[in-house]
């Protein structure tokens, strides 16, 4: 077995944060988008050093209105920004934390809906991933 150090899974923790505030947060959205619903998203970073991650993360958000969609994101933004200890989030040790302001954003596939989002850099601990190793054998097609 060998073990290399990867990146958590910051978006499954992310999810249940916000899970645990109420709010329905989720990987991804039906086509068909509803008021109240929220979308995280991974959208880049990287390993800073050896052992900590720089994650980038977009959280979306849609409502009825401008007004309900930006109370809502602001929401949001405050239960990031609620974050004061390194377990706050579960299943990730959190360096630090660094909540960008909501935006508005149109969605085209939802006309009848506002969408705000806004973006939080995470320095989280990288974890240890375990690989087997052994005799693989290369098949030739």
């Amino acid at each position: 077995m060998t073990t290399v150090w990867g990146p958590a899974d910051v978006v499954a923790a992310v999810i249940a944060f916000l899970r645990g505030f109420g709010f329905p947060a989720r990987s991804r959205v039906p086509i068909e988008r509803a008021p109240g619903m929220v979308r995280v998203q991974r959208v880049g970073g990287g390993p800073d050093n050896e052992s900590q991650d720089v994650a980038r993360v977009l959280i979306e958000c849609w409502h009825s209105t401008q007004p309900e969609s930006f109370d809502y994101a602001r929401s949001l933004y405050a239960a990031m920004e609620s974050v004061q200890n390194q377990e706050d989030i579960p299943g990730l040790l959190t360096y630090t934390i660094d909540t960008g302001f909501p935006v508005q954003y149109p969605d085209e596939l939802a006309p009848d809906l506002d969408r705000h989002q806004f973006e939080v850099s995470l320095r989280v601990a990288m974890e240890e991933v375990k690989i087997p190793h052994g005799d693989v054998e290369a098949s030739s097609p």
